[in-house]
């Protein structure tokens, strides 16, 4: 009861909301701030789903996290993608808390090229909510995307988390957050990257995040980012890459509420 408690304390003050949807994905959009809503990549699962619609091989996608150095607080996230005929299907499963309280999701999700430029996306969702010693309740989701490639160097995202402002449980007036990105990317070269993010919750304040990236080597690339809301945070992060395969870890430091380390994987094949 005593940790139960503590997590309960805890979910205001944190900077997303304590639904599976803010728990956002992924070591390198760690590293980056979580400013990727217009970043294709294999978490596109987990950030915008239009973001796969321009991915050409499979993806499998992992990362983990404790968050702020607290151990019943582990968040984890899986993903796979795959083209198909006319688009790119990918599955999407996200895991927090521990054995007295936890957060589910797992998603379906459908992406297509709209034209040259435009790509959609959509994602149905499964979502439960574990209390032990009480009531478990769970509902269906959706999120949906769009994703902009302006021209050769900038990307434009835009994404939303329920649009409809669906219940967890309408009973016990538990009612999902309705969550809306808008972000940007831009390539100044195949070594340099920056992004950036406004993050809008219906039950929190605006978040608004930017981040660099450069790429030292073919093996290795470092990045920073910058958010701001309710608290202030600093990100630093680290890849390796070996042919298909990379490695990311990422430090986050809130003035607030301290430290989060995160690990992710991704494989193209």
């Amino acid at each position: 009861m005593q940790r139960l408690l503590i997590l309960i304390l805890l979910s205001p003050l944190s900077l997303f909301s304590q639904n599976s949807y803010g728990h956002l994905a992924g070591g390198r959009s760690a590293g980056l701030a979580h400013a990727t809503v217009a970043l294709p990549n294999g978490f596109s699962t987990h950030h915008n789903q239009a973001g796969l619609a321009l991915l050409r091989q499979k993806q499998v996608s992992a990362s983990y996290q404790q968050r702020y150095l607290v151990n019943d607080l582990q968040l984890g996230h899986l993903g796979f993608s795959t083209p198909v005929a006319n688009g790119h299907l990918g599955l999407a499963i996200t895991q927090f808390g521990f054995e007295h309280f936890s957060e589910t999701k797992i998603g379906l999700a459908y992406a297509q090229k709209l034209g040259k430029f435009i790509s959609a996306g959509v994602q149905v969702n499964y979502e439960q909510n574990f209390v032990a010693e009480a009531q478990t309740f769970q509902t269906l989701t959706f999120e949906t995307g769009l994703l902009a490639q302006v021209n050769e160097h900038l990307n434009l995202g835009f994404h939303v988390y329920n649009p409809t402002g669906s219940w967890l449980n309408e009973n016990a007036e538990l009612r999902l957050p309705t969550v809306a990105r808008l972000g940007a990317a831009y390539t100044f070269s195949e070594e340099a990257l920056w992004v950036a993010e406004v993050f809008m919750e219906n039950q929190l304040s605006t978040r608004y995040s930017t981040g660099f990236e450069y790429r030292l080597l073919n093996f290795m690339a470092l990045r920073a980012g910058l958010a701001i809301a309710d608290d202030y945070e600093g990100t630093f992060g680290l890849s390796a890459y070996l042919e298909d395969f990379s490695l990311n870890v990422a430090y986050q430091y809130g003035f607030i509420l301290g430290p989060n380390l995160s690990y992710g994987l991704q494989w193209a094949f």
